[in-house]
């Protein structure tokens, strides 16, 4: 009688065992790591999470929700002026963050590739802003400055942002972004980081529009929010964010975040990781007390 109930019992500890190896699985699809190196780790070390929220184009809460809560005045007048003349709008999202908001980043079908880079302070992460865009006619930054504002059809563009970190007071992060375009057939250089802590994806021949650049300093609970001025033609930030020639047109907001390392994270097996949604959101949801 006892070897039904001992066969019984491991059947049902076997289906347990592969029911954890499945879902194990699953969270681990979500790690594009790069084995043979460990993160860095140390005093000057910035993790900074992104997300390249999607919705369709057009989206209110994306054009006028969102921005009606956030904090448009972290940026001077001046350079808000500056970047608001190439479609750019900038904000900062902190405090108790609105359920939308929330709802955005948690979800996987608005926030399908979460991502999280572990870098020391000064050394930059790309960020790119969708896939390759055919052709697209804009007005760079000054180009007009010699009398008459100059278009340009651009040709396979592939849009991204520098982010460099840098170490300010109070256990704060400052953040110097500056807008990139590569034009021609996207390339990046993998390559070992200069400071031999891991890997990095240097992208190759992009013309950097310094022009275009901002400062932010953060906590470690704020959040960076970066989107366009939609309509705004022939502009940097329409064209990166508004998609209109993807099989599945789509509106992008980036939603950033920076803070000193997380100890539990020292040494993660990767500069680079993806995040399931729930996570990059879920700094909404803990304490506001620093992380060293």
């Amino acid at each position: 009688m006892r070897s039904p109930c001992v066969l019984i019992a491991a059947l049902v500890a076997l289906s347990a065992v592969g029911c954890t190896t499945q879902s194990r699985s699953r969270s681990t699809a979500w790690f594009a790591s790069l084995p043979g190196f460990r993160g860095p780790s140390g005093p000057d070390v910035v993790q900074i999470e992104w997300a390249l929220i999607e919705r369709p184009v057009g989206d209110r809460y994306l054009n006028e929700g969102l921005w009606a809560l956030a904090n448009e005045q972290v940026l001077p007048l001046e350079r808000k002026n500056v970047l608001a003349d190439h479609g750019l709008r900038i904000a900062q999202v902190g405090g108790l963050l609105p359920a939308e908001f929330q709802e955005l980043l948690q979800s996987e079908r608005t926030n399908p590739n979460p991502r999280r880079r572990q870098v020391r302070a000064g050394q930059p992460a790309f960020i790119l802003i969708g896939p390759v865009r055919a052709q697209f006619d804009w007005e760079p930054p000054f180009s007009g400055t010699l009398g008459g504002a100059q278009h340009l059809a651009i040709l396979n563009a592939q849009f991204g942002i520098e982010v460099t970190s840098s170490l300010a007071s109070d256990n704060k992060v400052r953040l110097s972004l500056m807008p990139q375009v590569q034009q021609g057939e996207t390339t990046a250089a993998i390559k070992p980081a200069e400071d031999g802590s891991g890997w990095t994806k240097v992208p190759q021949g992009a013309r950097k529009y310094g022009e275009l650049s901002w400062d932010v300093t953060l906590t470690p609970d704020e959040y960076l929010v970066v989107g366009c001025r939609f309509p705004s033609p022939h502009t940097f930030g329409t064209a990166c964010f508004v998609r209109d020639d993807e099989p599945k047109p789509v509106q992008r907001l980036l939603v950033l975040r920076a803070a000193r390392q997380v100890p539990e994270l020292a040494g993660a097996e990767t500069a680079e990781e993806n995040l399931p949604p729930r996570t990059v959101a879920a700094v909404a949801q803990r304490s506001s007390a620093p992380i060293r």
